[in-house]
Parts: structure tokens; sequence; C-alpha cells
């Protein structure tokens, strides 16, 4: 029995030592070092600082792919990357910009860290720039920084004004704006914060797209500026989904054609293909008041395609009477924008149907249309 008693005491010290020299072995009391960071995704965008000219009148900085593995000096919100270097294995703290950064444990090793940086992470002038690494023997720091976002519009109001009037833009990330365009135009910036701007309308704008360009590139707006009430821009609007080619024979409707478009990335494409072919836009929505919201005019632009040769007869609301209706010719090979007063139109109170038929042209007629609405 003691014989046993003894050689269990001895095997139980030898594990004891055992765990302790392998525990000391593993564990490197060496200060941290740091050579940087580099992406650990496949593929992380990062800003490039040089601006591309898009065309003769903008400049914006768009946002590259980096390869895997590749060393940067800035990281961007969401981004997954690892901080490496030597005598990281007793990591307990990552602060980026005086913020906590969280890394998982399971995938801390000697040489590496992995995180994400959080999408509330401190960026922009006034930041230190600066990565720390504690751990349980020392810090190491090294040049970080954090990326602008790329800014987002969220909306604009008013939908439609006159140049010279003043819009407001809503949305993210507007800090250290860079400019607002309407299309290719420069509006005048009035004001600016993080999360809204007071432009000016620039002058001869009917209807556009608005920009907005920071360094952390460029917003488009989701809708176009110029109709306060929208029927179709780059696809019908709630509430006027009751399409034409329901109610008449003769015409085919794509309201997603691609080529040619006016703005954006669609348009409708309508061929008539007898001469009482129409293209019609129901409104089954709540009431659109005329006075209540302000409309004076209808406005959309078209485009004379293949086989257009004659005139297209405008009317709203199904009314075809000679004093309620307008003619206009289309221009084959190219877009042109008509804004008809509601005058013209018997002066309606209320909006129940957009129409547009032919006026005894040959058959097949082409035509496409796009930005219809009311302002």
């Amino acid at each position: 029995m003691k014989n046993n008693h003894k050689i269990s005491i001895t095997f139980i010290v030898y594990i004891f030592l055992s765990v302790g020299l392998f525990s000391c072995k593993k564990e490197n009391k060496n200060p941290p070092t740091l050579r940087g960071v580099y992406t650990i995704s496949k593929l992380v965008q990062q800003t490039v600082s040089t601006p591309v000219t898009l065309d003769s009148n903008r400049n914006i900085t768009i946002n590259t792919l980096v390869p895997f593995d590749s060393l940067v000096i800035n990281g961007s919100l969401n981004g997954v990357y690892a901080i490496k270097g030597q005598n990281l294995a007793t990591t307990t703290k990552v602060v980026i910009n005086g913020m906590s950064i969280y890394f998982n444990p399971a995938l801390l090793t000697d040489n590496s860290i992995i995180l994400t940086i959080p999408l509330n992470a401190p960026w922009g002038p006034g930041q230190p720039s600066k990565l720390t690494v504690t751990t349980l023997y020392g810090t190491a720091t090294l040049d970080f920084g954090i990326n602008q976002p790329a800014p987002v519009i969220t909306d604009f109001t008013p939908a439609s004004a006159p140049s010279g009037s003043t819009i407001t833009i809503t949305g993210t990330a507007f800090d250290n704006l860079v400019s607002v365009k309407f299309d290719t135009t420069s509006a005048v910036v009035v004001s600016a914060t993080s999360t809204k701007i007071t432009a000016l309308v620039p002058n001869n704008i009917s209807i556009a797209t608005i920009y907005v360009t920071t360094p952390g590139g460029t917003a488009k707006a989701s809708k176009g500026f110029g109709l306060t009430h929208i029927i179709y821009d780059d696809a019908i609007a709630a509430g006027w989904d009751k399409l034409l080619a329901y109610g008449y024979s003769g015409t085919t409707v794509d309201i997603a054609n691609t080529n040619p478009v006016k703005r954006g990335s669609k348009s409708i494409a309508v061929v008539f293909t007898n001469t009482y072919g129409a293209f019609e836009a129901d409104y089954n929505g709540t009431t659109i008041n005329v006075a209540q919201l302000g409309l004076t005019s209808v406005q959309f632009a078209a485009y004379g395609g293949a086989g257009y040769s004659g005139q297209i007869t405008v009317a709203l609301n199904g009314n075809y009477t000679s004093t309620q209706r307008f003619y206009v010719n289309l221009v084959p090979g190219a877009w042109t924008t008509f804004t008809i007063p509601l005058t013209a139109f018997g002066s309606p109170t209320t909006i129940t149907s957009f129409i547009l038929q032919n006026r005894g042209a040959p058959v097949p007629e082409t035509f496409y249309l796009d930005d219809i609405g009311f302002k």
C-alpha cells in the first residue's frame, strides 16, 4: 500500500510539473510587436485616395478591390482584418481611434489577431488614426485609420422646385462634402452636416438625378428630382400598376426596357401595331388632388423609335374631347421632354389616368417613355 501511495504521489507531481513546464513554454512573456494590418477576406473594399475622372464634369473618389492578404494603412467599416506581429497570444485589448474592438479569442495566435471593424467605429478628421494592442506583457501601437464610409441618400424634399429654390437632402455620411450635383450640374451648397444638406436647384433643371460626393464615394438618389407626383421613374410607381395593354389591342409595352433610356437604367418601350394603339396608365391609389399637391403640369420624356413618323395624342382621365387633349411631335432618335400645363386638359381637379394614343401614323410604330409624372 505504501509503495502504491508513493507511486500515485510521484505520478501527480510529474503531471503537475509537465503541465507547468508546458504552460511556461507556450506563453511568451515578451512585449508585443506589430508588423501591420492585412486584409483577411478574399476581397475587401478599400477607398482609393486619388480622385478618378468619370467625365469632363465630375471627379469622384471610388472604391477598388484589394487582394487577399494585402497590407493596408486604413480599414473600412465592417471589414475583416488580421493584425500581424509577434507575442500576441496574451492579447487582452485592441483599440482603434479610442474604441475597444472585439476580437475572437479562439482565433488568437502568437502572430495574429482577427477582428471586424464595427459599423460604429470612429472615423474622420480629428481622430488619432492609431491602433493599439495590449497584452499581459506590454502594449504596441501603429498608425491605422478608418476610411469614411460611402454616403447614402435616404430622401430629398421637395420632389420638384424651380431653379434657385432650396432643396433638403437627408442621409448618412455626408461629412467632408465635396459636391452636390443634379446630373452633371453642380449645385450651390447652403449648409451641410453629417445627415442633412441644403442646396440650391441649379438653373435649367427640369428633371435630374441627384448625386452627393464625399471622400467616401458618391451616392445616387433612388428617385428623380423634378416631379411632385411620379408615374414612372425606372419603375412604375405604386398605384399606377394598371397599364395600358390591358385595355387596348394593338399595343405592346415593356416597362423594363434598357436602351434607350433618358435617365437612370430603364425606360418604357411602346409599340403600336394598329392605328388605334394607345399606352394608358390608370391610377388606383389614394385620390390625386391637383390643388392639394399644387400640381400645374404633366411632364414626360419621349423618344421616337423605329418606324416613328407621326404625332401622339396626350390625354388625361380618359377625356378625348377637342378642348381637353394635346398633340406632341416626337423626335426620331432623340429624347424630348414635354411639359404640358394642366389647363390644356381642361384644368382637372383630380388625376385618374395618363394616356398616349397613336394619331393616325403608319404602324408598326415604336417609341420610348421615361420620367413620367406631374409637377
